[in-house]
């Protein structure tokens, strides 16, 4: 179960970094379908949470790395068990307060600056912490 959760993990990662850019796209572009991008993007991130702490706290490259003696002192565990999820978890606070601002910059406007520049800072924290190397999608 834990290997499917982890390739349900990769394949959601792969949607979320596919929507976030559609929304920032739509949303300097002032398109009408930046609310639904942005929902969705926001429903992925919170699901990618969801089946992230299982994997974290379940397997054996999240929490039980706090049981390995120098786990800080080594980048690869430190990135596993503090950087990957903390960042993360930022990011995911920041797409849900981009939802938010666009739907209170909805009225207002019809380009959501506000909202994009969120969604920006979302997509390169993201971005920043993919175990790039153990990614299943590159060759």
């Amino acid at each position: 179960m834990y290997s499917s959760l982890l390739l349900l993990h990769a394949v959601l990662a792969l949607a979320v970094l596919i929507l976030i850019p559609t929304t920032i796209i739509s949303s300097f572009t002032g398109s009408k379908l930046s609310g639904k991008l942005g929902l969705f993007a926001m429903i992925g991130t919170h699901i990618q949470l969801l089946v992230g702490l299982y994997l974290y706290l379940a397997g054996s490259m999240g929490y039980k790395l706090f049981q390995v003696e120098g786990v800080m002192k080594e980048a690869h565990l430190r990135f596993y068990a503090v950087e990957h999820i903390t960042t993360m978890i930022l990011a995911i606070i920041l797409a849900t307060l981009a939802r938010r601002k666009w739907k209170k910059e909805f009225s207002s406007s019809s380009v959501h600056t506000k909202s994009g520049v969120l969604w920006i800072v979302t997509l390169v924290l993201i971005a920043s912490r993919i175990p790039w190397e153990r990614w299943p999608f590159i060759w």
